[in-house]
């Protein structure tokens, strides 16, 4: 199966709106498309300057979830992985 077969995941890229003194955040959002169970774990190439919570977890069958990011410091030269795996 490929990627737009068994997840649905929105937004495609993060964006995290700046406000002075406010801890910024935003969510992903995963949708399961199939009628298995979909597995997810999400990295980041800067793992100590993110809260990914939680980072992972099961996306039941037919279900969507949102997960929440929250950086500590600067955003520069980061990326993001998800990786997911499905099981009946």
């Amino acid at each position: 199966m490929s990627t737009g077969e068994l997840l649905s995941i929105e937004p495609q890229e993060l964006q995290f709106p700046f406000e002075l003194r406010k801890q910024i955040s935003c969510s992903l959002n995963l949708s399961n498309k199939t009628d298995n169970y979909v597995a997810f774990k999400v990295k980041t190439t800067n793992p100590k300057k993110y809260c990914v919570r939680p980072n992972t977890g099961v996306v039941l069958p037919r279900v969507y979830v949102q997960r929440y990011w929250s950086p500590s410091l600067s955003l520069s030269c980061t990326k993001f992985r998800l990786s997911y795996h499905y099981f009946s």
